[in-house]
């Protein structure tokens, strides 16, 4: 074997390891495992990942179960990192008081290291203590912050949907614009 064909070989070795930890993370999966994997295993890794891609995500963990308000909107806010942007925060004060149920879901992806879930756990708690919103549910969900937001809004089950990523806009469970709605509703209540 000639050093250029070793070269090839070993160059196609590891784009094949990038691209599929990039098409892993695209899905929602940690990309770290995913390109450690191919490089040990080469495209053997493959059929592992569409194995682990068609048995799915796994279904949010809920790390406290939270009790119903007295209003009329479902508000979901979305967390991608462990952090809590002020716009967010402004957002949820602003429709809090006529909000019957309120989901605080930090979204992880899959297969990541169980510290990271953990960390995660205690960030959530923090948080909802800190903003004292004792009635909120908390959940981990797997996946990108735009597939789990995209699969609340297919099932359709909250008013509101607040994004980290997106701190200063509040969105409506359909992924239209909700300040003129939210507006009227704050006006109404």
């Amino acid at each position: 074997m000639t050093v250029v064909t070793a070269s090839g070989v070993a160059l196609a070795w590891v784009l094949q390891a990038v691209g599929l930890s990039r098409v892993m993370k695209r899905r929602g999966f940690d990309g770290l495992p995913w390109l450690v994997t191919p490089l040990v295993l080469g495209p053997a890794a493959w059929p592992l990942a569409l194995s682990e891609v068609r048995r799915g995500l796994p279904r949010p963990e809920v790390v406290r179960w939270g009790t119903a308000g007295e209003g009329a909107i479902d508000v979901f806010v979305v967390l991608e990192d462990d952090a809590l942007p002020p716009e967010t925060v402004a957002q949820l004060r602003r429709v809090l008081p006529y909000s019957r149920r309120v989901v605080v879901a930090r979204a992880l992806r899959s297969g990541g290291p169980s510290r990271v879930a953990r960390d995660a756990r205690r960030f959530l708690t923090g948080i909802a203590d800190g903003l004292r919103l004792e009635g909120a549910e908390l959940q981990l969900v797997y996946g990108t912050v735009n597939a789990v937001v995209r699969e609340s809004r297919r099932r359709g089950e909250f008013g509101i949907i607040l994004r980290s990523d997106q701190p200063a806009e509040l969105f409506d469970g359909d992924g239209s614009r909700q300040e003129v709605r939210c507006e009227r509703d704050v006006s109404v209540a």
